[in-house]
């Protein structure tokens, strides 16, 4: 079994266009795909804030989990999306921020992924800072 983290490391540096050809290949290849480890817990906790923040979010698949970091495949708005989880820390979230008025400054003179509002979005706890591309 194909796990696809073994394939590609999804990252927010994509252009939209390499989103597209990765979200196609695994939708259409065939393989028997093993997403991330489970973890129920931690990926309901997930689909809480984006519930609260990106309403209407489903199909949810983790693609990704290391400690404290993990990389989902999601439907929004009735496109594909990439959703982002890492665990709360201030200094990561004041980066978050910053780099998603770059990327979005970046995909208005380029093709690139871009985040999409609220962009970056703290869980009522302070436990997870998640966004979405």
């Amino acid at each position: 079994m194909l796990n696809l983290s073994q394939v590609v490391d999804v990252t927010t540096s994509l252009t939209l266009e390499q989103g597209q050809v990765i979200l196609d290949f695994i939708k259409e290849s065939g393989l028997d795909w093993q997403y991330g480890t489970p973890d129920q817990e931690y990926d309901q906790r997930v689909q809480a804030v984006l519930d609260e923040y990106w309403p209407g979010t489903s199909d949810l698949k983790n693609i990704k989990r290391i400690t404290g970091k993990a990389v989902y495949l999601a439907e929004y708005e009735g496109s594909d999306v990439i959703v982002k989880s890492v665990t709360y820390d201030d200094t990561l979230l004041k980066a978050d921020i910053h780099d998603m008025g770059f990327v979005d400054f970046i995909g208005e003179a380029v093709e690139a992924s871009t985040y999409i509002e609220p962009g970056v979005q703290v869980s009522d706890d302070k436990e997870l800072i998640l966004t979405m591309t």
